[in-house]
């Protein structure tokens, strides 16, 4: 791992507090238009307990105790570990990003079991 335990830390207690200010308990809508022009929508809501496995992280605690934990800066170092396939360090380096209000993305998807559809919307025209 590139990415120590107190790097995940800092990491975890700057995106907990803009998680809690502006996205949790809100709703958010994508839409988005595929190639066939068919519009998809999904909505989705940022709970507490969400916020633990946007980290990739595995640990004992619940993940609203872990959310808690870390906005009151309490979470220790040895209450939490990378998991073991690799997508704990990814998912900690693009966390910063998913906090971004102005978000943006080329692609779009459901998970299906082990794959994910993707869906690549096309551009919309400029005005």
């Amino acid at each position: 791992m590139s990415i120590t335990k107190k790097e995940a830390l800092t990491i975890l207690s700057r995106c907990a507090k803009i998680y809690d200010e502006q996205l949790r308990n809100k709703n958010l809508l994508f839409l988005l238009m595929d190639k066939q022009q068919t519009v998809h929508s999904l909505e989705t809501i940022f709970l507490s307990r969400n916020f633990k496995h946007l980290t990739g992280l595995a640990s004992p605690l619940g993940a609203n105790r872990f959310f808690e934990k870390i906005l009151a800066r309490q979470l220790g170092l040895n209450e939490f570990d990378f998991k073991d396939d690799g997508t704990t360090e990814l998912k900690l380096k693009i966390l910063p990003t998913l906090m971004s209000k102005n978000l943006s993305a080329n692609m779009a998807g459901n998970f299906a079991g082990k794959t994910a559809k993707l869906y690549i919307p096309r551009k919309l025209p400029e005005d």
